[in-house]
């Protein structure tokens, strides 16, 4: 916590300096430099306190989360969002590669700092949560699940945004349910999520079961989801993300 304090004081300095001057220099290189030693210790404790089979989808799974916080003007390439591809690191294994490619040394810009903050912050406090959750760690999510709780999704077949709040490994409803509901192209074993519809798409509020398959991750909306039920779950928006209740993250602290 000290160190991360001590961090955050510096890149604040730097960019009190910046505005006096008109630059973006001293900042760019101090929040640069934060980000790689954030970046390089989540990838050590990544390495140090997950078990061996787990490393590996776990830091395919934290590069796919951290690409919400890289600039507008990096989603190019390599990080492009598109479909299929958002859950695919491509060239990029490590938190450590994705902050090379998002943030070139010589290339940040003082209107891209915003997204460094951000993004320090989440490695920061991610690579703490996975500290503390010991040596040894099997995350239980499954590699299959590709959205998280606080996602906001668009429905293939219906249009309407929604948000995450709960997900499972398989349909966890009946067999009646998958027949009047169905067919699913990837059948009744593939993800399936619990959702709260936005009220602005449909005016009463209701709460749906969906399939994987039908759901179109919206990483980089700007517009919160509108439902009754949101402060049951969540207390913020950020980034494109509902972000937990502090009771319900610690419930689900495999997702963020």
């Amino acid at each position: 916590a000290t160190a991360t304090a001590t961090a955050t004081a510096a890149a604040t300095a730097a960019a009190d300096a910046d505005r006096q001057d008109g630059g973006a220099g001293a900042l760019g290189q101090v929040l640069r430099r934060e980000l790689g030693s954030a970046a390089a210790r989540l990838d050590r404790v990544l390495v140090r306190n997950v078990d061996a089979l787990g490393a590996t989808a776990m830091r395919r799974r934290e590069v796919s989360r951290l690409k919400r916080f890289v600039p507008p003007e990096r989603r190019q390439g390599q990080l492009l969002l598109s479909k299929g591809s958002w859950y695919q690191p491509g060239g990029i294994a490590s938190a450590s590669e994705l902050v090379e490619a998002a943030f070139p040394v010589e290339e940040m810009a003082f209107e891209e700092t915003e997204a460094g903050f951000a993004m320090l912050r989440r490695l920061q406090s991610r690579a703490l949560a996975i500290e503390n959750e010991g040596r040894g760690w099997n995350c239980s999510k499954p590699e299959s699940v590709l959205l998280d709780i606080g996602a906001l999704y668009r429905h293939r077949k219906h249009g309407y945004r929604g948000v995450i709040v709960q997900w499972f490994s398989a349909c966890p409803a009946s067999q009646e349910w998958v027949n009047e509901w169905g067919p699913f192209e990837n059948g009744a074993e593939q993800p399936f999520y619990r959702t709260l519809v936005d009220t602005k798409d449909r005016p009463n509020p209701f709460m749906t079961l969906a399939a994987q398959e039908n759901l179109e991750y919206l990483p980089y909306e700007s517009e919160p989801i509108e439902h009754p039920k949101m402060a049951d779950f969540f207390n913020d928006f950020e980034w494109g993300h509902h972000v937990l209740k502090p009771s319900m993250a610690e419930m689900f602290r495999e997702d963020w």
